[in-house]
């Protein structure tokens, strides 16, 4: 199936069209590329419509892991973001930066960025930790050769190719396609695994089956990673995704509120909450959001959206 140019993930900011149709209406708040404020050695990367995130793994920066691989299957905007955090001499200065995030870029900055030896990028990227099987966040897997490729046990027969995606925009979009289905050996992340460590870095697994079945959170260093578990709107509260692109939203409700619950008992710190499709939240925030849902959510099974998304 021809994906229409508008949903391509080659861009340095928020496809306009796609912001118009869909991300505006839906409340969720803006997001920029670059390093991210409340989240501190976090850097955002704007694919398409999607974010991915970069972390270093080790002290010496040297090493990264990628939340989520985007929607481009070169994955030219996380490796363009590599070569300016590994390379600051010739790095992009602020101004260019900024640049990266307008409509209308800088042709002379996006040529002096893309000139830049990515090749070394390729090596430095140790591990992709894919938060569901969308091909949003998806389709820059086989970019990176040498990464180890971490998904949950049920969404990785989508990640491999072997089934559809879920929901009902993933139905619809079909396979992976074959040219983003890594070459390297997928790493399944079993059934109640807690944590996994990607170098120097301990790294909370948190399930949110409901989006995907196979949904998962990472948690390190007081952020927690979403992926499509949730937005934050532009009224200051918390919505979960549409029912269109969603497997099942009363799941995904009940996910949500258990994943509150489960950071609250075993403790974890947890400060920020990072989403794919908006910007960043507080952690009491998503509290506040699980203190209101829960009670309602037990009472009337059949309508998630309506009782939880606001």
């Amino acid at each position: 199936m021809n994906i229409p140019r508008v949903l391509r993930g080659s861009r340095e900011e928020v496809n306009p069209v796609v912001d118009r149709l869909f991300l505006a209406p839906s409340g969720a708040t803006k997001m920029k590329s670059g390093p991210i404020y409340e989240a501190p050695g976090v850097t955002r990367v704007l694919s398409g419509h999607s974010s991915a995130y970069l972390l270093p793994t080790n002290p010496e920066k040297t090493e990264y892991m990628a939340i989520d691989a985007g929607m481009d299957r070169r994955a030219r905007n996380i490796k363009r973001m590599m070569a300016m955090i590994m390379n600051p001499v010739v790095a992009a200065n602020p101004e260019e930066m900024e640049l990266l995030s307008e409509p209308d870029v800088n042709e002379q900055v996006r040529r002096h960025i893309t000139a830049i030896e990515i090749d070394p990028i390729e090596t430095a990227l140790r591990a992709i930790l894919v938060t569901h099987g969308h091909k949003d966040h998806t389709a820059g897997l086989s970019a990176f050769s040498e990464a180890a490729i971490y998904v949950s046990q049920e969404d990785s027969a989508y990640v491999r190719g072997s089934t559809k995606a879920e929901g009902k925009l993933g139905w619809l979009l079909g396979r992976l396609p074959e040219k983003s289905r890594p070459h390297q050996g997928v790493k399944t992340l079993e059934s109640g695994v807690k944590e996994i460590v990607i170098g120097d870095r301990t790294v909370g697994v948190y399930k949110v089956g409901g989006h995907t079945t196979g949904s998962v959170a990472y948690g390190t260093d007081g952020n927690l990673f979403v992926g499509d578990a949730l937005y934050f709107n532009k009224y200051g509260g918390v919505s979960l995704s549409p029912g269109f692109v969603s497997h099942n939203m009363h799941d995904a409700a009940v996910s949500l509120v258990q994943l509150v619950n489960t950071i609250d008992e075993r403790g974890d710190r947890i400060l920020t909450v990072v989403p794919s499709h908006s910007d960043v939240g507080s952690m009491d925030t998503l509290r506040r959001w699980r203190d209101e849902a829960e009670p309602r959510l037990y009472l009337d099974h059949d309508r998630p959206t309506e009782l939880l998304a606001a």
